[in-house]
């Protein structure tokens, strides 16, 4: 099994569409809920809104945090490979030292 962290970020969102179109069996992390739209939203970008959906379930989605070590246990289950996607973006200086 793969895992995608940052699965709802922009990089994460595609690799997840691209992996789940080629029938990989993956799972994703993500924080809060209201994300997980936004992945349902960039699918429907590239594919109709019934295969994106298709798509989208097949995704085994784990809510965890990569800042949070115990969180991860969870999604770490059985995984073979590892996307690391998570990362924070931010062009307001006073998030500099969060990088």
């Amino acid at each position: 099994m793969i895992l995608v962290t940052g699965g709802t970020g922009l990089v994460g969102s595609h690799l997840l569409l691209d992996l789940a179109k080629s029938g990989q069996n993956v799972r994703a992390i993500y924080r809060t809920e209201s994300k997980l739209f936004e992945v349902k939203k960039v699918f429907s970008y590239y594919i109709p809104d019934k295969e994106a959906t298709f798509l989208f379930d097949s995704i085994e989605w784990v809510q965890a945090d990569i800042l949070d070590i115990p969180s991860l246990n969870e999604a770490f289950q059985n995984i073979k490979y590892v996307y690391h996607c998570a990362a924070i973006v931010s062009f307001d200086a006073t998030n500099a030292k969060k990088t």
